[in-house]
């Protein structure tokens, strides 16, 4: 019995790696190859997006031009990302919405079937936009859930985060506070 657990353990362990992916699972390749996919990194200008958000209204980047940007790959059935998203919600809070936005990118297949029912069950905020085809994750190159790019008021990219992290910890609001003091550029 015990043995059946432990296997069991480590078969859900690898299913939900799997399932969200990991940094490497997918080969990045140099920019100019056209084969694989590309991150895209630090100091690297933002690409420009219209994605439709639970309401249907279009949301574009550029919609937030002069904020700081925190623009989050995500998917209701990451573990990863459902962990993270309290936090999500409470740097939102604690920055506020003048000079600083969170877009939640949900990548989930069904779109908004399945994801409206989780933002409302889990009181959801922030705003999410559906990237059902994956047009916009394949445009930012992420191969893995959830990824974050924190881009400045100028467009450019200044972090690109891959994995879960708690983002209302002191020292990351600490950091998104000095971004938007000292105005928010890489």
């Amino acid at each position: 019995m015990t043995r059946s657990i432990v296997v069991f353990c480590l078969l859900a362990s690898l299913f939900t790696v799997l399932a969200c992916g990991t940094e490497g699972s997918k080969d990045v390749a140099k920019e100019g190859s056209s084969d694989t996919w590309v991150a895209l990194k630090k100091g690297k200008e933002a690409k420009p997006f219209t994605l439709k958000d639970l309401e249907g209204k279009d949301v574009s980047l550029s919609d937030y031009k002069g904020k700081i940007i925190f623009l989050n790959f995500w998917a209701t059935w990451c573990p990863p990302c459902r962990k993270e998203m309290p936090s999500m919600e409470a740097l939102q809070k604690i920055i506020g919405i003048e000079n600083f936005v969170i877009l939640a990118v949900a990548t989930d297949r069904k779109g908004e079937k399945l994801v409206r029912p989780f933002v409302e069950e889990k009181k959801i905020s922030l705003k999410v936009l559906i990237d059902d085809k994956s047009d916009v994750s394949d445009l930012y190159g992420v191969v893995a859930l959830p990824t974050t790019y924190i881009i400045g008021r100028d467009a450019v990219i200044i972090e690109m985060v891959r994995g879960g992290a708690e983002w209302d910890d002191a020292d990351t609001v600490e950091y998104f506070k000095s971004l938007i003091d000292k105005g928010g550029a890489a």
